[in-house]
């Protein structure tokens, strides 16, 4: 199976298998040294984390449950590090883990999840070291914990606002990827997505689903004889039109060009045909300046619908459909609507 992965999910994969390969390598080697030093417990925890790394590593590049298998690894790899840290023959030197983990478990599990964690192992590790060599009293040991201890904070406060950054940019992006930058509608971008969605609630309710393919007619008219800003000017109020119009449940975005998508849940064939001779007769009835003291006037739109069941249970067969009668629409005159 193909899945869809992100360049920053990517990243994270990457990393997260990295950590991985490291954790092998690096708990093969100290498994013998514990081993060598008669510390047997530590030696069958890193043992057994040497295993769960290379069981998970397949896992992690083909997975689309990411975060959850980062969270199965990642909580199960602190307790193991705190195990380690808790036992009284294990090197004071593994204290410097919980001072780099924060990057890692940010970076990983995001900045939420990433600071509890963090937070949680940093006052682990904590009180593992009061109760392994006590309250720093000598100036050395003194300052050798307040060193550790603002390390650890300064790394904690900076990995979680660049995470919370980085999010904030995330989201951003991805709102940007998914708007049409001209009508401020979604593009095809957030249209599978949304479908899915909407078409499992109305499946779970019992619910019928419509969609409307809808297009400019001769669009390229207006685009000629007013220019492209006139053109423009012609989506936007056309998008404008569609929003007063439709409802907040209804999904409506800028198909491609001059075409128009919306999916209707809880709205049968019969339904959406009236839905869809509503915004006709709306954006033939009320006439629109594409240009200063220009004014159109007759213009119109050809709808073409589909609905699930009949037509089809997917997107790609609905649009299909959709598409066809759109096409008759076109071709028997435009500034009409096809559903059958």
């Amino acid at each position: 199976m193909t899945i869809s992965i992100s360049a920053g999910d990517r990243q994270r994969r990457t990393v997260l298998r990295a950590m991985m390969v490291v954790t092998a390598l690096g708990g093969v080697l100290f498994a013998f040294l514990n081993l060598y030093r008669g510390l047997w417990p530590a030696a069958v925890v890193e043992f057994a984390f040497v295993a769960y790394s290379l069981i998970l590593l397949p896992i992690i590049g083909r997975t689309e449950r990411f975060r959850a298998w980062a969270v199965a690894y990642v909580i199960p790899w602190t307790g193991a590090m705190l195990s380690i840290l808790a036992m009284p023959g294990a090197s004071p030197s593994v204290f410097v883990w919980p001072i780099l983990l924060p990057l890692v478990l940010h970076f990983l599990l995001g900045s939420r999840l990433g600071l509890f964690v963090s937070l949680a192992s940093f006052a682990g590790a904590a009180l593992l070291a009061w109760f392994r060599f006590g309250a720093p009293i000598e100036s050395n040991s003194f300052t050798v914990a307040a060193n550790f201890s603002l390390a650890g904070m300064l790394g904690l406060a900076l990995a979680n606002v660049y995470e919370r950054g980085r999010e904030r940019s995330e989201r951003r992006l991805r709102e940007i990827a998914a708007t049409d930058m001209l009508t401020g509608l979604p593009n095809r971008n957030l249209l599978e997505e949304t479908f899915d969605r909407l078409l499992a609630a109305s499946s779970q309710d019992g619910e019928p689903l419509s969609i409307l393919l809808m297009d400019l007619d001769h669009f390229k008219d207006i685009n000629d004889a007013y220019g492209h800003a006139a053109g423009d000017r012609a989506l936007v109020e056309f998008a404008r039109r569609l929003r007063s119009e439709l409802r907040d449940r209804d999904f409506l975005c800028r198909f491609g060009g001059e075409e128009f998508l919306a999916v209707l849940p809880g709205t049968s064939k019969e339904v959406a045909r009236q839905v869809a001779e509503r915004l006709r007769l709306a954006w033939r009835e009320q006439p629109a300046q594409w240009g200063e003291g220009a004014d159109v006037g007759s213009h119109s739109v050809s709808v073409g619908i589909a609905s699930v069941g009949g037509d089809g249970t997917d997107l790609d067969t609905l649009l299909r459909s959709a598409d066809q009668r759109l096409y008759r629409a076109k071709a028997e005159g435009r500034d009409r609507i096809v559903s059958d």
